[in-house]
């Protein structure tokens, strides 16, 4: 079964903790979207990340519709420690 969280109670739920988009990671995806739309890949040092992210939702059956910048995931590294393969 698919969750679908909207709810900071639901989030909580179900042992996550949702943590907000600082400016910096706003401006920072952004500009990784515009390097994606012009055919520059993510670094591959993000994949790690990606792939920890990704298991953890996959875990938590959780469809999000939504990529991750990589700036965010790097200033939240630590949250990814256990779930990196």
């Amino acid at each position: 079964e698919v969750v679908r969280l909207f709810h900071p109670v639901e989030i909580q739920q179900h042992g996550l903790e949702l943590v907000n988009n600082s400016a910096e990671d706003i401006d920072a995806a952004v500009a990784q979207m515009l390097d994606r739309l012009s055919g520059t890949p993510d670094p591959e040092a993000d994949a790690a990340l990606n792939a920890a992210y990704a298991a953890i939702r996959d875990r938590h059956w959780l469809e999000t519709g939504a990529t991750i910048g990589s700036h965010f995931l790097r200033r939240h590294a630590a949250l990814f420690d256990e779930a990196v393969p």
